[in-house]
């Protein structure tokens, strides 16, 4: 579970405890609906943010694999090959 994920998860408890404690039975039945929607922005939001990350970490490889295979293979060279000559992950 990432960072992000348990943060939304402790949040989502801590609503619901809050709830539960100062609400009685009526507390319950809001936590309950609270705690659907609490779920709902946290898929939401957990799935936005890898939806970015990944954006983000396949246009960096884009980028990284370009530049190996313009300045830094050589002739006849994968770039894939250059990477692991250069200590690089392949």
């Amino acid at each position: 579970m990432s960072d992000l994920q348990l943060e939304a998860v402790k949040s989502r408890m801590w609503a619901e405890g809050q709830l539960l404690e100062k609400g009685g039975e009526a507390g319950e039945q809001i936590a309950a609906g609270t705690a659907k929607a609490y779920k709902a922005v946290e898929s939401s939001v957990v799935g936005g943010y890898k939806a970015i990350e990944n954006a983000v970490v396949g246009g960096y490889k884009k980028i990284e694999d370009a530049f190996v295979g313009k300045f830094l293979t050589k002739e006849g060279e994968s770039v894939e090959d250059a990477k692991k000559r250069l200590g690089g992950r392949a």
